[in-house]
């Protein structure tokens, strides 16, 4: 760039830029390519993924979220694809796959059909912003409201997560297992259910013993061991004391020396730090208790008044295992030992502490009325641990979004089928390029039934074409007919009890557009080096000077070499 016949320098040499159609097929390009590594994962029979990551630890996994985080991105697409999984994992914690899939299919549908033709891309965002928001009005209409206290709706909501993943004895187990876990945490605040999965729901997962031996604990279960090996190792009628401050003498901030004048003195010195351990026991023993979790450490002299009094202790305790500790007894995390009282205190049937191979772990069984529980997984592989710690999740929250939201929509690409049909039907009141923008987004939504079918091995052309043809009945039943993996003919879901949440599905769509639209918009990338790789001026400048020189050294040596032969 030249201002008043000088040049000048905007950025830096280094820096790297495409603009205009060239960035917009790159950044499509880009975000289909993760899109395609993502949507072969999808449904029953979906493929896994084998990733290495830079330790050298083995990931294998079919879930999105998973997938994406342990993927080292690069690309800036891929980065904000990788933003998209962690912000659907936030919001409703399932539907990553579907937002993936959506946003591939929606970008490649508005280059090949409409960028390629002439479309511009605004109009192609306009269209798409039109067609998101008769989806919202088409779902919320063709949506079915169900009773929260209906556990048989809820059951195949959550086995919908575990389809032809386990045995069906497990599915059955696993989905009850999701159901009762949020019936334990449930809460009603102005009327509404409120659950909360993040903060009341512990999963630990442990190697060895088979998947069947998975149960859920009406209370919690740490992985820890108590504080000495000869304290009892079961405790019926616990009364458990959950503490903040630690069982042992304060040390001072600054470094301190303390002299004394005989041995008498420092006797009396020892003694009255005996005292002082021997009052923070004596608090606990008088309180009542009988187990104690304690945040932080438990002095090893405090221990021998403990055993006496027939109390077991865990130090170290995570706090947000204190937390869930105190919600599944009733107890309240004490943190002062001067207010410690027997009101503090909560209950469980039994606390003991169980070894499973290297692992010890500490159970707290049988609350009276636990607002937090525990999911303990059972499996001899870290890979099939993991998968199963995933699908709980994914069911935990299709169940929590399902109550929450009192709306569900046929699976097994039913309820895309039904949008993509009614939608075409809405996109001929306009006229001109949004018409094709819509259409085109009918089409895309279209990718979530082809998909499943493709990665069931059978016929997309035939099985689209007989679920187009079921839809296109218009009956009441016709919305929720879907694909049929075992067959090209489209299965009621309704009837099958395929279902799906519609607030995460509504979620997947809503942020797919917001993300096509955001990539649509973008028409100049600028890369720049590292901050650790950046020059001053001063640098460059120098650098420049010298392979100036360099390149006049090496044309006085050629102009030499030829007098020399002359």
């Amino acid at each position: 760039m030249e201002f008043a016949g000088r040049p000048t320098l905007i950025m830096k040499k280094t820096t790297q830029r495409m603009k205009g159609t060239e960035a917009q097929r790159f950044n499509i390009l880009s975000a289909c390519i993760i899109a395609e590594l993502i949507r072969t994962t999808l449904g029953p029979h979906g493929f896994q993924k084998l990733i290495r990551d830079p330790v050298g630890d083995i990931i294998i996994s079919q879930d999105g979220g998973t997938i994406m985080k342990n993927y080292d991105v690069r690309h800036p697409m891929a980065k904000i694809m990788d933003k998209l999984v962690r912000s659907m994992e936030t919001e409703v914690g399932d539907g990553t796959k579907t937002a993936m899939i959506l946003v591939g299919e929606l970008l490649k549908k508005g280059q090949i059909e409409l960028m390629d033709q002439g479309v511009h891309p605004s109009q192609i965002i306009s269209g798409y912003q039109i067609a998101v928001k008769k989806v919202n009005e088409i779902a919320e209409k063709i949506a079915l409201s169900i009773d929260p206290d209906d556990e048989n709706t809820l059951l195949s909501l959550a086995k919908t997560c575990f389809t032809r993943k386990f045995l069906p004895e497990l599915e059955q187990k696993f989905a009850e297992f999701a159901l009762q876990t949020i019936k334990y945490i449930i809460e009603q605040k102005n009327g509404e259910n409120i659950i909360d999965i993040k903060n009341n729901v512990n999963m630990i997962t442990i190697h060895g013993g088979s998947i069947v031996e998975t149960e859920l604990i009406k209370g919690m279960a740490i992985k820890k061991d108590f504080v000495s090996p000869l304290m009892p190792k079961r405790i019926e009628n616990a009364k458990i004391a959950v503490l903040e401050p630690s069982l042992e003498l304060k040390t001072t901030k600054i470094k301190a020396k303390i002299r004394t004048k005989g041995l008498k003195q420092l006797k009396a010195f020892r003694d009255e730090d005996y005292n002082l351990l021997k009052e923070k026991a004596d608090k606990v023993i008088q309180s009542g208790a009988n187990v104690v979790f304690a945040r932080r450490e438990v002095h090893d002299k405090i221990a021998p008044y403990l055993i006496n009094a027939g109390i077991i202790a865990a130090k170290w305790v995570r706090g947000w295992d204190m937390e869930k500790i105190a919600k599944a007894t009733g107890a309240k995390v004490v943190k002062n030992l001067d207010f410690f009282t027997p009101d503090t205190l909560g209950e469980a049937g039994i606390v003991e502490e169980i070894k499973h191979g290297k692992e010890k772990v500490i159970y707290v069984r049988n609350c009276k009325n636990p607002k937090a529980v525990t999911i303990v997984i059972r499996g001899g592989i870290e890979h099939i641990l993991y998968e199963i710690e995933r699908k709980l999740s994914d069911a935990l929250y299709v169940i929590k979004n399902a109550i929450e939201n009192k709306k569900i929509v046929g699976g097994a690409g039913a309820f895309e089928t039904e949008l993509a049909r009614q939608l075409r039907k809405y996109a001929i009141k306009f006229s001109g390029r949004e018409q094709l923008s819509i259409q085109a987004y009918a089409k895309a939504l279209e990718i979530i039934p082809h998909t499943l079918i493709e990665n069931a091995g059978l016929n997309v052309l035939d099985g689209l074409a007989a679920l187009r043809k079921k839809h296109e009945e218009d009956s009441d039943n016709s919305k929720w007919f879907g694909v049929d993996i075992n067959s090209i003919k489209p299965i009621n879901t309704f009837s099958a009890g395929i279902l799906d949440s519609l607030k995460i599905k509504l979620a997947a769509i809503n942020a797919a557009t917001e993300v096509v639209n955001l990539i649509l918009g973008i028409d100049d990338v600028i890369y720049g080096l590292p901050g650790e790789y950046e020059k001053t001026i001063e640098e460059e400048e120098a650098e420049e000077e010298y392979q100036r020189k360099l390149e006049e050294m090496e044309e006085y040596k050629m102009s030499m070499g030829k007098k020399t032969k002359k």
